[in-house]
């Protein structure tokens, strides 16, 4: 009990009988505290969202992403690049903050999908850890595991001419689900003259009559996510090589 030089108690008369009017000002006081902690969304005219904690998403809520990471090779260095899509149903995307282990991605719902440079690169074979927060979407988290570096052996033949059959074969990756490749011109990756996807570690391709050049062979090592309600995508390891086709 405070001593009566500290003055009266808020909400009690000199003689002890409650006065709930008194204690007015104290509880209307408490309310406004209350309402200013509230978190705040990045939806209400900022790309920041405020800390606090958001409840888990409700169903139809998603987060997808998609990430590349070039291996270093030929005097080019380690890059690693992401795309990140978080949608509520099949078409309303939303302002939220995404992060990808320690880089923060402020992503917007004019956006329907940022696709941008992740600085600085991940480490093949790590575990990166995707998480997602908005007042609207809500708040969640999962891990994608990155596959490990490999190699591709020496592309026989080196310089091969139409007709002949290229052997491209690369050692097993850790973590990788299955390996996609591509053979295409090398200024035009888009329409790959052969492509597919393998569980095995190799393939061999007879050079159609008509390439001639210079051609860029792709091999992805790749990784899928989890099945999750939430959470979907792919991460995976990338290797080039460059070849010539001689006429």
């Amino acid at each position: 009990m405070l001593e009566d030089s500290r003055g009266d108690i808020p909400g009690m008369s000199p003689t002890g009988n409650t006065r709930i009017y008194d204690g007015l000002p104290a509880l209307i006081l408490g309310f406004a505290l209350v309402a200013m902690l509230a978190p705040v969304g990045c939806e209400q005219g900022s790309n920041v969202v405020e800390e606090g904690r958001y409840p888990p998403p409700d169903e139809g809520s998603t987060a997808t992403v998609e990430i590349i990471h070039w291996l270093p090779e030929n005097g080019r260095e380690a890059e690693s690049w992401a795309k990140v899509k978080v949608l509520i149903g099949q078409a309303s995307s939303v302002d939220a903050e995404v992060r990808l282990d320690d880089f923060l991605i402020s992503y917007r719902s004019s956006d329907m999908s940022y696709s941008g440079l992740v600085a600085p690169p991940f480490y093949p074979g790590s575990a990166i850890k995707l998480k997602v927060r908005s007042r609207i979407w809500g708040e969640d988290s999962t891990w994608i595991r990155l596959p490990e570096s490999f190699d591709i052996e020496p592309i026989d033949p080196s310089a091969p001419s139409p007709g002949d059959t290229l052997s491209i074969i690369w050692n097993v990756v850790a973590f990788a689900s299955y390996y996609a490749f591509s053979v295409s011109p090398e200024d035009d990756v888009v329409n790959a003259w052969v492509a597919g996807t393998l569980d095995t570690v190799g393939f061999r391709w007879v050079v159609p009559d008509s390439v001639s050049g210079t051609a860029l062979v792709i091999v992805d090592a790749v990784t899928v996510m989890p099945n999750d309600v939430v959470f979907s995508g792919r991460a995976r390891c990338r290797r080039e090589r460059t070849i010539t086709v001689t006429p």
